[in-house]
């Protein structure tokens, strides 16, 4: 497989299945893969496993990070957080799982948010009322993180997003480390 081929394939869904052997050929290897990691941070490269190579071995100690992340934020932006609910501990946790496990959570009824019918009317899909990507509802992370939906709304969405977007943002650094690897490992 050429390298392009395999950044494609990585690129494309998560869960991709590494070749264990090249058989001679110019493929990418498990051992291609970790030498392209090398020098990677450590919660990226956890997050690059669970993502690529489906090893979940190690999330709690991803969790653990993103947690600790997550109070570093809520204290230096002054969070009111309930004693009597875990909500940073479930922040972190569903973040994660909403960028690890996105593909469990895309539509399985359409592939853009719509449904197109003859004569050239769109319609939003009835499944996922035009959301496809894989994203929780926010129904869905409030039920989560243990809080009714307009708290979600008012109160936690613009925190959680906060979280998201560094979890996304691991993901971006892990995939242009390795990407940049398997390139030069490959020219």
């Amino acid at each position: 497989m050429r390298v392009d081929e395999a950044l494609a394939r990585l690129a494309g869904k998560s869960g991709f299945q590494i070749e264990q052997i090249s058989g001679g050929k110019a493929g990418i290897t498990v051992q291609d893969l970790a030498a392209a990691c090398s020098g990677l941070r450590r919660d990226s490269y956890i997050l690059a496993l669970a993502l690529w190579v489906e090893d979940y071995s190690h999330l709690e100690e991803l969790i653990a990070g993103v947690e600790g992340y997550t109070k570093r934020v809520a204290r230096q932006d002054k969070w009111r957080i309930p004693k009597d609910k875990p909500i940073i501990p479930r922040m972190a946790a569903m973040a994660i799982d909403e960028v690890v496990f996105a593909h469990k959570h895309r539509c399985k009824a359409c592939t853009n948010g719509f449904i197109y019918r003859k004569g050239g009317h769109i319609d939003p899909c009835r499944h996922c009322n035009g959301n496809p990507s894989g994203r929780m509802s926010t129904r869905d992370r409030a039920a989560m993180l243990e809080v009714n939906q307009s708290n979600m709304s008012r109160n936690w969405s613009d925190k959680y997003e906060v979280i998201h977007r560094h979890v996304l943002n691991m993901r971006n650094k892990a995939w242009s480390h390795i990407g940049k690897g398997l390139i030069s490992r490959h020219n």
